[in-house]
């Protein structure tokens, strides 16, 4: 293993809520002057957290996730695999991630695309679908409203095409 893989394991393993290796940092240009300069080891993370997920703690998927989806607004496109980061998100997270996984989903067209997913566990789906209905029915417009009813959508979808 090298000194960069090794890092890497040390980094998913030891994971306390210290995004900054891992955000999307952006030079504030586009097209051939693009620079994130977090990628590079972003991706070696999400390697290595889709290699072995059920050491991964929750908060490290709710952050690449949060990376990922912010990065597509940006960059024009997304890394398709923050589908299985949505993915294990939701699993692990469940309803208590609903509003993440929907505020990231709803970054960009490429990311509200990326993030759905046909197969997500029925009883996952209900779940975040009727944690969104009851978040819906309380929120104000100023308190979250079009994100729950974005959620409302998305968590119907998915109980729809649930494994």
């Amino acid at each position: 293993m090298s000194a960069d893989e090794a890092a890497v394991k040390e980094f998913v393993e030891t994971y306390t809520d210290d995004a900054s290796a891992i955000i999307f940092d952006w030079n504030g240009k586009h097209a051939d002057e693009f620079e994130d300069a977090n990628e590079d080891f972003r991706s070696a993370v999400i390697d290595c957290v889709v290699a072995d997920p059920d050491r991964v703690p929750l908060a490290l998927l709710v952050e690449l996730y949060r990376a990922l989806t912010v990065r597509s607004a940006e960059a024009w496109s997304i890394d398709q695999r923050v589908e299985t980061i949505a993915r294990l998100m939701l699993v692990k997270g469940r309803s208590a991630v609903a509003y993440d996984y929907i505020e990231g989903a709803r970054q960009s067209f490429d990311a509200m695309c990326a993030t759905g997913f046909a197969g997500c566990p029925r009883d996952i789906a209900e779940e975040c679908l009727e944690h969104a209905r009851t978040s819906l029915r309380s929120a104000s417009k100023d308190d979250g409203r079009d994100v729950w009813e974005t959620a409302v959508e998305r968590f119907e979808l998915l109980l729809k095409h649930a494994g």
